[in-house]
């Protein structure tokens, strides 16, 4: 299994740049962080192959977020057990 984690910082503007670099690449995985994106936006934003397995944004701060693909094939869960734990820092 082959995991990728990339700093796009804004994926509107790298969304085809990625497109092109997973193509011919053996990705199950790809975990994306500054999409600067809300949930609702990055529904707008499919990669040929993969579904978004789960995302999360910051209301206060978009910079801060991230959302996880998974190949077609690969099975994935939400961990809502864990959710609470995603909180904005406050300082």
């Amino acid at each position: 299994m082959t995991i990728i984690l990339q700093n796009i910082q804004f994926i509107g503007n790298s969304i085809l740049q990625l497109e092109n670099f997973l193509n011919g690449q053996d990705v199950d995985i790809l975990a994306l962080t500054e999409h600067w994106k809300s949930k609702n936006e990055l529904k707008n934003y499919e990669i040929p192959g993969f579904s978004m397995a789960d995302a999360y944004c910051r209301e206060s701060s978009r910079h801060d977020s991230s959302v996880i693909y998974c190949k077609d094939y690969v099975e994935h869960k939400t961990r809502v057990d864990i959710q609470s734990l995603s909180v904005p820092f406050i300082f």
